[in-house]
């Protein structure tokens, strides 16, 4: 009975091979050496593909890259840091216009320009469209590593904090390496403080930090639609 049942089976499989191509029986061969290699392609190590992950913000490896920093002389530092270089760059004493006052301060670091931020009225809202990544003092203390280096950037408060001591929930302004010394200018009130001290001066829970030209737009709720600030 078994004999039987394995005969059609066996038919089959005759059938199978007989039907072969000449070329598909030379795949059956017992001569198995290895394929023909392919030569290997050079790596590619020019800085195309470094750039675009470092744009990109994400390494190869999946990790954060630390944004480029933007690089002001020294000389133009030292004339930001001046009491009346602020003054002119904040006039207004604006209502909550520290996105402004700190893209002004951006502004002149990059080009020697005052362009006065806009006074604001406390209603508007800001848009930007830089993007912002995590950081930190230590952070900036590595990226802002080099004199004149500078970044703006965006400290976040406890909400819980905000509400109790009637702040915003955020504050804008610029961290610049002064001779190897990282300082926080805030146009804003028109003062400098040692970066170290940020967090507890201006009541921060954590930081974050922008890449490029930092220009915010202005949107009054009431009036509609999209304003550079002036």
């Amino acid at each position: 009975m078994s004999a039987n049942v394995g005969a059609p089976f066996a038919l089959l499989a005759l059938m199978k091979i007989s039907s072969t191509t000449p070329r598909d029986i030379s795949s059956l061969s017992t001569n198995h050496s290895p394929p023909p290699t392919r030569a290997t392609p050079p790596a590619r190590t020019g800085h195309i593909m470094e750039s675009s992950f470092e744009d990109a913000g994400v390494s190869k490896q999946g990790r954060v890259r630390t944004p480029p920093a933007a690089r002001a002389s020294r000389e133009r530092v030292a004339e930001l840091l001046r009491p009346e270089t602020l003054r002119a760059l904040n006039p207004g004493d604006g209502d909550q216009n520290c996105p402004a006052a700190a893209g002004a301060v951006d502004h002149f670091l990059r080009t020697g320009e005052v362009r006065p931020a806009d006074a604001g009225n406390g209603l508007v809202d800001y848009t930007f469209p830089n993007r912002f990544t995590d950081t930190s003092i230590t952070g900036l203390h590595r990226s802002l590593s080099h004199d004149g280096d500078f970044a703006v950037v965006r400290g976040i408060r406890d909400p819980a904090t905000a509400e109790r001591e009637r702040l915003t929930p955020e504050h804008y302004f610029v961290v610049v390496n002064d001779g190897g010394e990282l300082r926080a200018v805030d146009a804003f009130s028109h003062d400098v403080t040692p970066l170290d001290d940020v967090m507890s001066t201006y009541a921060l829970d954590h930081l974050q930090r922008t890449t490029g030209e930092f220009n915010p737009t202005t949107r009054d709720p009431f009036a509609g639609g999209d304003m550079p600030p002036m």
